[in-house]
């Protein structure tokens, strides 16, 4: 699996399918081209809240999940 540089921990290069999030988020993550968490740490909260579809509580939930992972570090 590929590794990336910023974001060495291997949970952010998993495919966001396996990663246990909402179907909802799956579904919003897919249709935007966002394989991994990786993908998406690249963009900054305006950002991804001005995708359609990519909601408050689609955020809260990103957040969330890598807070309780700590690596809430990572965002922006």
């Amino acid at each position: 699996m590929f590794m990336n540089d910023r974001y060495p921990e291997p949970l952010l290069n998993e495919p966001i399918p396996k990663l246990g999030l909402s179907t909802e988020f799956c579904l919003v993550a897919e249709f935007f081209g966002f394989n991994t968490l990786a993908d998406l740490l690249e963009l900054h909260m305006n950002d991804l809240l001005a995708l359609p579809g990519f909601n408050h509580r689609l955020w809260n939930e990103y957040v969330a999940f890598l807070e309780e992972r700590r690596m809430g570090h990572y965002l922006n």
